[in-house]
């Protein structure tokens, strides 16, 4: 039922199915809890479909729930955290869990996904972290106050992290 539920949520962007496919997604998530809600990686499903749902502080709650009681079993709720941050617009916190999850998944050989290799993993995250360097200066010259005089920092920083994604990276387009 896992991994239907992760089949219907990683094909959201089928033509004409996404909320059908977001709604089976979630369905799945939460047959899996019913009969099991010790079960993190269903809980952590459920989080992503409300996160895709918009409901973001509800997402936290799950997410954070399943990184206290996975541990280090589950460094996917780091990952998910991180882009709940981001979308809060709360970048400290954003990289904060994206240097989190980079450091677990380096330490822990099988944290990786099956579907990519650990450096890709790792190259997709570095994207992420320049992302959340990008964003936060651009809010910060957005604002223009006294926060945006660091706005150079963060944009090193960013071509810094999109350095090191394309080092890592084992794809010819990054």
């Amino acid at each position: 039922m896992l991994s239907l539920g992760n089949i219907y949520f990683n094909n959201l962007n089928t033509p004409n199915k996404y909320s059908k496919h977001l709604q089976h997604a979630a369905d799945f998530y939460r047959r899996i809890l019913q009969k099991d809600p010790a079960n993190a990686y269903a809980a952590n499903g459920l989080g992503t479909v409300l996160a895709e749902k918009g409901e973001l502080f509800k997402a936290k709650e799950i997410f954070n729930r399943v990184r206290e009681v996975s541990g280090d079993t589950l460094s996917d709720s780091l990952l998910n955290l991180g882009h709940i941050y981001l979308a809060q617009k709360k970048h400290p916190e954003s990289l904060q869990m994206y240097q989190n999850y980079v450091s677990r998944t380096r330490s822990s050989a099988g944290a990786q996904t099956m579907s990519k290799s650990q450096e890709d993993d790792e190259a997709e995250v570095l994207l992420y972290i320049a992302f959340a360097y990008f964003d936060w200066a651009r809010e910060a010259e957005l604002f223009n106050n006294a926060k945006a005089a660091p706005a150079d920092e963060r944009y090193q920083k960013c071509i810094h992290y999109i350095e090191l994604a394309m080092k890592k990276s084992k794809r010819e387009n990054c």
